[in-house]
């Protein structure tokens, strides 16, 4: 890193991801080249040249994960070397796939801590990733401000609120960043125990010194979920009422689906957008947050 000014190397945000196996917790299935066992280390020798040989600080060191993803906050205090060293794949590594596959993403946090984790279902690890098409969440907010957020993508299929409730409090744990997203409601089927579960998760994320968005519940013609989406949405809307500024308006995925639902699903009846739909959702999301976080608030480059 001794390329990057010393003050822009201070405090740093890093990470790492692997959305090949769909879901962000893989522990009910099987993972396909995840760190199970693994290290950041630093150095603080000069840079160019070959890594050096000795004398490297631990910063973080990992046991047993089997998540897709993983964030840490970094303080470097001008370090210009970092390595990221696997032990071992995650206990459930499939048959095959015994190496380590991930990206690795460091942004500066000096001065804001601008990071993401989208806690969702199905419909969030469809649209929410880093795609190849280079039109993820950062990348389309990037091209609106000066600011590119590190994200996680926690989309998980067939979750619930009540599933995400469950999982709620090791996301937290896992997670030293700012915002956590909660695009969930499409597999709920009561919304009187939505709301019980929204007002628990949304009140955790509170607690735990983080700011929660909420979306609406995206449009489908679906006939097993059609039926209750507005009565869900409804709460959706009592929620932004009762919490006022200390819940984050998300996007309206309800309206951006049903305005495009004629080239959003390929076919009328589809639960999941198509790639087209999932393009929409990215996109709405980094409209929304543009409008609502980035441009008021000021966070700064990154």
């Amino acid at each position: 890193l001794s390329s990057v000014p010393a003050a822009r190397r201070t405090s740093v945000y890093s990470v790492w991801f692997n959305e090949a196996g769909y879901v962000y917790d893989t522990s009910e299935g099987y993972s396909y080249a995840l760190p199970g066992d693994y290290e950041i280390q630093s150095h603080a020798d000069s840079g160019g040249g070959s890594p050096p040989a000795g004398g490297w600080v631990t910063l973080v060191s990992r046991r047993g994960s089997t998540f897709s993803s993983g964030a840490d906050l970094l303080h470097l205090d001008g370090a210009t070397w970092l390595r990221f060293i696997c032990t071992a794949n995650a206990r459930n590594t499939a048959p095959q796939n015994a190496y380590l596959a991930i990206q690795w993403d460091l942004h500066d946090s000096h001065a804001s801590l601008d990071a993401w984790k989208f806690v969702g279902d199905s419909i969030t690890a469809n649209a929410m990733g880093h795609r190849k098409t280079n039109d993820s969440f950062n990348q389309l907010v990037s091209r609106q401000v000066p600011n590119f957020p590190a994200f996680e993508m926690a989309g998980h299929g067939f979750w619930t609120s009540a599933t995400a409730l469950a999982s709620i409090d090791a996301f937290l744990a896992s997670f030293p960043g700012r915002f956590v997203a909660l695009p969930l409601g499409t597999n709920d089927s009561d919304p009187d125990a939505y709301r019980v579960n929204m007002r628990k998760l949304i009140d955790r994320v509170l607690a735990a010194g983080k700011q929660p968005v909420l979306p609406t519940i995206p449009y489908t013609a679906e006939p097993a979920h059609l039926p209750l989406i507005t009565k869900l949405n409804a709460v959706v809307r009592e929620l932004y009422a009762s919490y006022g500024a200390r819940l984050t308006v998300g996007p309206d995925l309800y309206e951006v689906l049903y305005r495009g639902r004629s080239t959003m699903f390929d076919q009328p009846g589809d639960l999941h957008p198509n790639e087209r739909g999932n393009a929409a959702i990215r996109q709405a999301w980094a409209d929304a947050m543009v409008g609502a976080i980035y441009r008021p608030a000021g966070l700064g480059d990154h």
